[in-house]
């Protein structure tokens, strides 16, 4: 939050995903594809002035969320997950598919589509600040990917690396490393401790550029309960309550 707030004051928009929020919702299948869908109608709504960008590059989108959701509906994920097939008919209303072209085909286009929407909203954004900013890119903040189950989380991580990771993005993730140890142990069948520490610290470099470790050895429970109540109460805060929780806000 501080971070999106610092950026924001450069006009540098960021857009939210909470992974538990969703994964509430959302079978866990689909949850790439709900992530993948609900960051480009975020990133649409972003300009304030649709007529700023070209029909051609909304197109795009559609085409992206379309290729998205074919992701998701691959025979092995339509028989997880139940979903009528008719969702087909969603995917050629969102744009012009061509049904002869595989899957493959169709996702190595979802990166491109992508770039080219980011490109344009970027634009859209710049000619919105005027002079006051330069806006050159948006910040996507994916949070509490630590509460999923630790192979999703991985999943989520690799579909950002591999359809969403173009130029004018960057991506602030919210995670526990030992998630990702555990994660990979998941997805390669690991048992026990026969996942060696350089292949999650390998995963981890090549996905995240720059780690940043909460100092959670430094936290000051004592104080911040202190700070907190008499943030809360001022100078209604009783004396013999401020003496209380000087002896006691560790235990408390």
């Amino acid at each position: 939050k501080l971070i999106d707030h610092t950026l924001k004051q450069r006009s540098i928009e960021g857009i939210w995903f909470n992974t538990w929020q969703y994964s509430q919702l959302a079978q866990q299948e689909m949850l790439s594809v709900s992530m993948l869908l609900n960051l480009v109608r975020k990133l649409e709504g972003l300009v304030p002035d649709k007529k700023a960008v070209a029909a051609e590059v909304w197109q795009r989108m559609k085409r992206f969320a379309g290729s998205a959701t074919r992701m998701g509906l691959t025979t092995a994920a339509r028989a997880t997950t139940g979903m009528s097939l008719n969702v087909d008919s969603l995917i050629n209303s969102l744009g012009p598919q061509d049904q002869q072209v595989d899957d493959a085909q169709v996702f190595e286009k979802m990166r491109d589509d992508f770039a080219d929407t980011v490109a344009a909203v970027v634009t859209a954004l710049n000619a919105s600040a005027g002079k006051k900013s330069t806006v050159d890119r948006v910040v996507f903040y994916i949070d509490d990917l630590d509460r999923l189950v630790p192979a999703r989380a991985i999943e989520l991580i690799e579909v950002i690396k591999n359809f969403i990771d173009v130029p004018g993005c960057v991506f602030v993730l919210a995670i526990d490393y030992d998630v990702i140890l555990r994660g990979l142990k998941q997805r390669k069948g690991y048992e026990g401790e026969s996942l060696q520490e350089g292949e999650g610290k390998s995963f981890f470099d090549k996905i995240i550029q720059v780690p940043y470790r909460m100092p959670t050895t430094t936290y000051r429970i004592a104080e911040y309960v202190k700070a907190g109540l008499r943030d809360l109460y001022g100078e209604q805060l009783p004396k013999v309550v401020g003496t209380f929780l000087d002896e006691n806000a560790q235990e408390l």
